[in-house]
């Protein structure tokens, strides 16, 4: 399975916020609003600074805003493969599944009724509702949303790292990826993928 991380990672994932904040454009300031900007020289970032009118404050809500989509993304991953419900802030509602988990196990058991087996089975199989598709899809539309519609890069990267960090956790509960279910880690290489290929959106210009 490819670019899996290590169990040992969990919540080790790094989430930067924006690395720049400009105004808009042609929006000059008058002297006394000029008094009350502020400019902070980041040289280590590899870029001029951060320019915002409401300083250390925008920044900080920035970066609160995009550690709290991370793991609100982070909670929800947990609760699609391992079954649980997550309250959101960002309009989401409540997610609550029984998870993919749960329907692979079941799938396996052979003590339990052959009728629900064979449920089970096509539940997570190509075309099921807790398959490898619809489960990447779920995930992906719920990042999107996390993400609205005014999203860069960075947005998208961080989003990634809390999709991660769900998976990571998942593995921890049950002692290590070599142990979970051969649908969730395809799901895993699924969303990884499907991230890499929304953030190469910003690559190509799509």
């Amino acid at each position: 399975m490819s670019d899996i991380p290590n169990v040992g990672a969990v919540g080790g994932a790094s989430v930067l916020p924006p690395a720049t904040q400009t105004k808009p454009a042609g929006a000059e300031s008058s002297p006394a609003a000029r008094a009350a900007d502020t400019y902070t020289h980041l040289p280590e970032s590899g870029v001029g600074g951060i320019y915002s009118k409401d300083g250390a404050a925008t920044v900080q809500k920035l970066w609160d805003e995009a550690l709290a989509a991370t793991e609100t993304l982070r909670n929800i991953v947990l609760a699609l493969i391992t079954g649980g419900k997550v309250e959101s802030r960002f309009g989401l509602g409540a997610v609550e599944d029984t998870g993919q988990i749960t329907w692979a196990r079941r799938a396996e058991n052979p003590e339990i009724d052959p009728e629900l087996r064979e449920e089970a089975a096509a539940m997570i199989g190509e075309d099921g509702y807790y398959g490898v598709r619809q489960t990447t899809a779920r995930i992906l539309d719920f990042a999107r949303a996390l993400a609205g519609n005014d999203y860069d890069a960075q947005t998208v990267s961080d989003l990634r790292a809390g999709a991660k960090q769900g998976f990571d956790e998942v593995a921890r509960m049950f002692g290590g990826y070599e142990y979970l279910p051969d649908v969730t880690k395809q799901t895993y290489d699924a969303v990884m993928h499907a991230f890499d290929d929304w953030a190469n959106e910003f690559l190509t210009g799509e």
